[in-house]
């Protein structure tokens, strides 16, 4: 789902109205659409996924492409290979 943050959302208007004026109307009702009537939303999970009947067709799609390039058989990601940076003589704010 696309996401459109505070900081990027007048100048994704003004982008959209400078290159496709005609679409630009039914680009932002589409994001509304997946983000429950909200240019955005910050809540911790939703900020990723969107909701409502378009993002599901989204999802459909992107699973049934998955399923038909072989990325279905993924596995789990590792996430024990991530750490920390070292701070390397830097000290900690707090």
């Amino acid at each position: 789902m696309g996401r459109l943050p505070h900081e990027v959302k007048e100048l994704f208007r003004e982008w959209l109205r400078a290159h496709v004026p005609l679409k630009a109307k039914h680009v932002m009702g589409r994001l509304k659409d997946c983000r429950s009537g909200k240019d955005y939303d910050a809540r911790f999970g939703a900020r990723l996924s969107g909701t409502g009947v378009f993002a599901d067709l989204l999802n459909q799609r992107f699973s049934r492409a998955a399923r038909r390039l072989g990325f279905r058989d993924r596995p789990p990601l590792d996430i024990s290979r991530f750490r920390p940076p070292a701070l390397d003589g830097q000290l900690d704010l707090f």
